[in-house]
């Protein structure tokens, strides 16, 4: 899930393009991409999570 999220917005790949190189579907790029959860433990690392479909904030901005 991280690797997919960081390929999408820190390298700006196209899911297609995540999907070839992970040898993943399009559909599972695209769900872990809308489904993660960013936040940060106490002691400052970035958690990369899954959020469960339906649960997900409507008003959230990712990066």
């Amino acid at each position: 899930m991280r690797e997919v999220f960081e390929l999408s917005r820190k390298h700006n790949l196209s899911r297609k393009e995540i999907a070839s190189q992970l040898n993943l579907s399009e559909k599972i790029v695209k769900n872990q991409i809308n489904n993660v959860k960013i936040s940060k433990s106490s002691d400052g690392q970035v958690i990369y999570s899954s959020v469960p479909a339906g649960n997900m904030p409507k008003n959230l901005k990712l990066p």
